[in-house]
Order: structure tokens, then C-alpha cells, then sequence
């Protein structure tokens, strides 16, 4: 199953994403509050990634302030910068 905060940093939900990462839990990997989760079945893709391929800014914007790293690539070789960019939302 894909993690409920790409889901969420997918439909452009920034407060409950923000809600989400901004908890204590969220420094215990791979759980629903980590801004750096990684989806195992699309490319180890990450919540930051997903917000920016769908051009959802308030969302990157959210996942960053509480600890996510746009700058990190997936196992595709993208990151949230290319993602943006593949999208044409750069």
C-alpha cells in the first residue's frame, strides 16, 4: 500500500501533511509521519516528489519545513526538482 502522506502531498492536502509531519514520531522512519517516507513500490519515491509532480507548492512547502529533502533522489533518479520540472511545474 502506498503511504497515506504521499496520498496526501498527491491531492494537495498541506495542513493535514503538515499536521502529519510536524509530529514527534516523525524522526522514526517509514512511519506515516516521516516527510522522507518511501513509497516501496513506485521507485522509493518520497511524499516531496508526489506533491511536486502534481504541482501541489503548499505541500512541498509543508514536507520541507518539517524535514524533507527535495534535493534526494529516488531510485528512479529523480528527485522533487525533476519531478516539478518533468511535469512543467517548474
Amino acid at each position: 500500500a502506498i503511504c497515506p502522506t504521499s496520498c496526501c502531498a498527491m491531492w494537495g492536502c498541506a495542513p493535514l501533511v503538515d499536521c502529519l509531519t510536524s509530529l514527534p514520531c516523525k524522526h522514526i522512519p517509514c512511519t506515516p509521519c516521516d516527510p522522507n517516507a518511501r513509497n516501496p513500490l513506485w521507485f522509493c519515491a518520497q511524499p516531496a516528489g508526489w506533491a511536486a509532480s502534481f504541482g501541489q507548492l503548499h505541500t512541498v512547502m509543508a514536507l520541507v519545513k518539517n524535514g524533507a529533502d527535495p534535493a534526494e533522489l529516488n531510485l528512479a533518479g529523480n528527485n522533487a526538482y525533476s519531478d516539478a520540472g518533468r511535469e512543467r511545474h517548474g
